[in-house]
């Protein structure tokens, strides 16, 4: 009588279960790298996001800082003041649109707000921009009055 537990069928059995272990723990760590490199491939989407945003939040303190000392000068602003800040927010506009396009690419929950929210705001900020061009117009300023 032949025995059912010979030390071939059990290192057959012992090989077989190593090699499912094995196929498991590889199958496990390929699934974690395919998560890792779809994280790792918005990372380049933030990015150029967060430069976009960085840009047009620097591109507007340029616009102020030109506007405030527009606006603190005696007599009307030249052209090549108000043709710096035309300049400025040109950049400030193109840099908010292109991170308005990059959010609304995010799969992100809940941004649809936010963007909207972005948007209202900006066309607020746009409003206060026409208030300094026509203050910048007048030729007896009174700042701080």
């Amino acid at each position: 009588m032949k025995r059912l537990l010979s030390i071939r069928v059990l290192l057959q059995a012992v090989t077989g279960l190593l090699t499912l272990a094995l196929v498991a723990v590889c199958a496990f760590y390929a699934i974690q790298t395919l998560k890792t490199q779809e994280e790792a491939q918005r990372i380049p989407a933030l990015i150029d996001l967060s430069n976009d945003l960085f840009g047009a939040a620097q591109n507007f303190r340029l616009e102020r800082g030109n506007a405030n000392t527009a606006l603190m000068a005696p007599v009307p602003v030249g052209a090549e003041t108000k043709s710096d800040i035309a300049a400025l927010r040109q950049r400030s506009a193109e840099a908010i649109d292109s991170a308005l396009v990059r959010l609304e690419q995010l799969e992100v929950g809940g941004l649809a707000a936010a963007i909207e929210n972005i948007r209202t705001t900006h066309n607020d900020f746009q409003a206060i921009r026409r208030e300094v061009d026509m203050a910048n117009t007048c030729t007896n300023k009174v700042i701080g009055a």
